[in-house]
């Protein structure tokens, strides 16, 4: 029996990041609610791609397809059926398809902007096991813009095994760390291969940030929260391009023809592994930075910081400042319109619901910090920064 859902758009999914799918598709589904389509999300199964892609279009009578493969299913498996490309490799894309990557180019420059403003002068990259080609990309541009911040060439530690061999692994990014010249800012081809050089630091008794400062891609979470010391991480912004991916294939459907299109990132989170201050209470006080990010969402206040910090309050407020360049109270605040953004980004997020998820006691509390901060409201920031 054949399926009768209207406007199965199939959604070939192969980008080896559960976090980077998630989001991809999240702004893949806010595209498409709205016209209609049903979403059919199909994984790789390693055999027989074509031939089953082939099966699925036909079955699903599929008004559409998005490919996250990089390769194995070539061009002719979809006939006439409309296809948008979403972050392939270009040699695997013909010339005339639909394309939307993401702007690697500007993640990197947002990755060495945080280290280059550690004040470091030695720098390095550690790419993704087997260096596939998007790893030697990030590498060449990391490289790059450490050349027109006139800093020397990074160090590029290349892993010859593959990801899931972690003895090896960890065994070259020991002996790779231990002839770095530091203090050292690493860049890591994405979140995985920044925890793995964590644990290797951890290993060879490397102080992070002070020795090394570490950086990876994606944000995610489930990563970067559980590394020790947790890592920052640049996040791009893989909603927007699902939502790009959407505007493209509706667009070859209406017979308007093909687009290539890129989107950037949404910035630096920025946790311990690259919090550095030369204060003498630096350890101390970005502790409690750590703490204030995990538990702003909380009924936090500054006593409770304090307690965390284990000293008086004079001398809380006066080792924070003196660290931060601002009060515990602004720390709290800052982390808490932070969430806010995050929260403002999802267009099915009332309004009145984000207080309550960013630790303010009243909805009119957070309105008001927030024309503080960014001098408009909430409704014209999301209005100006919508998808």
């Amino acid at each position: 029996m054949q399926n009768k859902m209207a406007k199965a758009i199939l959604v070939f999914e192969d980008w080896g990041n559960p976090s980077v799918e998630r989001r991809m598709v999240a702004g893949l589904m806010r595209y498409a609610a709205p016209l209609g389509w049903r979403l059919v999300r199909i994984g790789r199964t390693g055999r027989g791609e074509a031939k089953r892609a082939r099966e699925l279009i036909e079955y699903y009578r599929a008004a559409g397809c998005i490919v996250g493969y990089n390769e194995g299913l070539p061009p002719d498996v979809f006939g006439k059926t409309p296809v948008v490309w979403m972050d392939s490799d270009e040699r695997n894309v013909p010339q005339s398809a639909s394309l939307v990557t993401h702007n690697e180019a500007e993640t990197v420059r947002a990755a060495a902007k945080e280290l280059f403003s550690l004040k470091l002068r030695n720098f390095a990259y550690v790419g993704f096991p087997m260096s596939p080609p998007w790893s030697v990309r990030r590498e060449k541009l990391f490289a790059e813009e450490c050349k027109a911040a006139g800093y020397a060439a990074p160090v590029a530690i290349r892993i010859a095994a593959n990801a899931d061999d972690l003895v090896s692994v960890q065994e070259a990014l020991r002996m790779a760390l231990g002839a770095l010249e530091r203090p050292c800012g690493i860049f890591a081809a994405n979140d995985a291969a920044g925890a793995q050089v964590l644990l290797a630091a951890e290993a060879t008794g490397l102080k992070v940030p002070e020795e090394i400062a570490v950086i990876g891609v994606d944000d995610d979470e489930l990563i970067c929260e559980a590394a020790s010391p947790t890592l920052s991480s640049v996040l791009p912004d893989w909603e927007r391009g699902g939502w790009m991916c959407g505007e493209a294939l509706e667009r070859q459907m209406q017979g308007e023809g093909e687009l290539r299109a890129s989107f950037g990132e949404l910035g630096v989170v920025r946790r311990s592994s690259t919090r550095f201050s030369p204060s003498r209470f630096s350890l101390r006080v970005m502790n409690a930075v750590e703490f204030i990010r995990l538990k702003s969402a909380d009924s936090l206040c500054v006593n409770d910081v304090v307690s965390q910090m284990r000293c008086s309050r004079r001398l809380a407020e006066i080792s924070f400042r003196e660290t931060t360049g601002h009060s515990i109270h602004d720390e709290i605040e800052m982390a808490r319109l932070d969430r806010a953004i995050a929260f403002l980004r999802r267009d099915n997020m009332m309004l009145g619901a984000i207080a309550a998820q960013c630790g303010y006691q009243s909805d009119t509390a957070l309105r008001e910090a927030f024309r503080r901060r960014y001098g408009m409201s909430m409704r014209e920031w999301r209005a100006r920064n919508k998808l």
